[in-house]
């Protein structure tokens, strides 16, 4: 009953709107100017279908196969720039089947040198997690040792709750993110909106800690096409991803890159370097036994030759070592990856198909996987 009578409800308000003489309807001051005088809205999509062949194997003998069809990415980008100096990004992805946020952050422009962003941000961080955009990945995924960082430190999507501040000088950029530490939406962990209206101001979370990461760039670094970073990072927030026998732990966390030839087909050659380490401090279990400080140590190298126009041939070989006990893993891809829109003389990224072999070797069992995956970016 209440669901018919609100949309009674609604079908009047909106034939009595339609007699409301223009003269009652408030408009601005500044009749000059309009809405979209004064914001300018700019939009951008990707859309990543992919089809693939899975083989799981055990030392025991077990084996299990998968193929199927998905869609890796759907993303829409949208930002509203005012007047030039501020403005507001939103990133969503519906890719799990429904709306799912990416980024969401409003920004001012204060100079040529200076920026500031606040919100839910991919802030500083290692180069090859999600300051590589999506549309510029090697091969077909991000390098396995940056996501093995992002699920073990801020969380998988690389965002975190927080305001950041850019300093750029030619080829040379330098961040400041001052966050949360758990990039997670949930009210009760990273996103703290609360309100006294409850009662409550702290919404039952006895929590003060918080992190704090800079990371520093260098591109075109002695030769074009070099660019060397590092990054590092102090997160005391114990969010879940860091837990070990429900103990959360804190942790230091760093890398360092070198790239020459950021960006799949930019050159002729390409090689990358990326180094990423974690460091979580030792604690003590809920039933008494002191957990011992863990090193986590991920390297991975890329090399991709351009056989053609708009063909791309490329390797990347990682080790992981995850400081648990359980050995370490290695990973290795291979793959050719062509752009039907750089044959045409448009960006590399435009139109895009890649044909990739993965495989993970970890203790005792593999993981193989061959994939074929479209990209078009609006």
């Amino acid at each position: 009953m209440s669901k018919v009578c609100g949309l009674a409800l609604f079908a009047v308000l909106n034939s009595l709107f339609l007699f409301v003489p223009a003269s009652a309807v408030p408009v601005p001051s500044d009749s000059s100017e309009s809405f979209t005088d004064a914001v300018d809205l700019t939009w951008s999509a990707t859309f990543q279908p992919r089809v693939g062949f899975g083989i799981d194997e055990t030392d025991s003998g077990s084996r299990m196969e998968r193929f199927g069809f998905g869609v890796r990415r759907a993303r829409l980008r949208l930002n509203a720039d005012f007047s030039d100096q501020f403005g507001t990004f939103f990133d969503v992805d519906l890719s799990s089947g429904s709306l799912s946020v990416a980024t969401l952050y409003g920004y001012y422009k204060a100079s040529g040198e200076w920026s500031f962003r606040a919100g839910y941000i991919p802030g500083a961080q290692p180069m090859a997690y999600s300051l590589t955009s999506h549309r510029e990945l090697d091969l077909m995924e991000r390098a396995a040792i940056a996501e093995l960082w992002g699920r073990n430190t801020i969380g998988s999507n690389g965002r975190d709750f927080g305001v950041d501040a850019t300093w750029v000088e030619g080829d040379v950029c330098a961040s400041l993110f001052l966050h949360g530490g758990d990039g997670n939406f949930n009210r009760l962990r990273g996103n703290f909106r609360q309100s006294v209206s409850s009662h409550s101001a702290t919404r039952g979370v006895d929590r003060t800690a918080a992190a704090i990461s800079s990371n520093v760039l260098w591109r075109n670094a002695f030769v074009d096409g070099l660019e060397l970073g590092g990054f590092a990072s102090y997160n005391s927030s114990g969010n879940p991803n860091t837990v070990v026998q429900d103990v959360g732990r804190s942790y230091v966390s760093y890398e360092g890159h070198a790239y020459y030839g950021a960006k799949p087909g930019s050159q002729a050659v390409r090689l990358k370097l990326d180094l990423i380490g974690v460091q979580y401090e030792e604690v003590t279990g809920t039933t008494g036994q002191v957990i011992a400080a863990q090193n986590t140590l991920g390297v991975s190298i890329l090399g991709a030759v351009r056989i053609i126009d708009g063909l791309e041939l490329a390797a990347r070989m990682e080790n992981y070592s995850p400081d648990d006990g359980s050995g370490d893993v290695t990973f290795f891809g291979a793959g050719l990856v062509f752009s039907l829109s750089a044959r045409r003389g448009l960006a590399f990224r435009r139109e895009r198909f890649t044909l990739v072999y993965t495989s993970a070797l970890p203790d005792g069992s593999r993981a193989d996987l061959i994939e074929l995956q479209g990209q078009w970016v609006f």
